[in-house]
């Protein structure tokens, strides 16, 4: 049940993010559309990927444990999860997020209201669990790009420094 849910969720394209986020975040943060070759330091990059971007605003929401829908024009990734962290001959040195994607579809399954048994079944088709959980996902990333984007509307040049990328992080306050 849960292993086909997950296996199914890693095939999900629908990494998505309000457009208005592009610019200041996706796009300042890391390498948009050039793909992980490691020279995000050259570049004075906080990650190399735009994926990366939207995992740290994920974990800022969830953090924060606070969620927000999507409203007006969005964009996405256009990348199977699994696909998240591909490790390629160019890109040596780089661990598969194998990983990061078990913990955030386990903090998914948490924060996500579906009913595992009704999921078991046959009540909800796996189609309508993994909308749920992408939806999740978007929601907890959408509340994060807002919390960055709030962060450096006072502090400009706060992810500049790369320690304040964890630091950020640990200022969140549990509820």
């Amino acid at each position: 049940m849960i292993k086909n849910l997950y296996e199914e969720w890693k095939k999900s394209s629908a990494l998505r993010y309000e457009s208005i986020f592009h610019d200041p975040i996706v796009n300042s943060f890391c390498q948009w559309h050039s793909g992980t070759d490691n020279g995000r330091d050259d570049k004075g990059l906080i990650f190399n990927a735009g994926y990366e971007a939207f995992i740290y605003a994920f974990f800022v929401g969830l953090y924060r444990n606070e969620r927000r829908p999507l409203v007006g024009q969005t964009r996405s990734f256009s990348m199977e999860i699994f696909r998240l962290g591909d490790v390629s001959t160019r890109n040596t040195g780089r661990k598969k997020y194998t990983e990061i994607q078990q913990n955030i579809f386990a903090a998914l399954i948490a924060k996500t209201d579906l009913d595992l048994v009704e999921y078991d079944k046959g009540n909800i088709t796996t189609d309508e669990a993994v909308s749920k959980i992408m939806t999740t996902l978007n929601e907890y990333a959408n509340a994060g790009f807002y919390a960055i984007n709030e962060k450096m509307s006072h502090q400009e040049d706060f992810f500049t420094i790369s320690e304040n990328v964890l630091n950020f992080l640990n200022e969140i306050k549990m509820p």
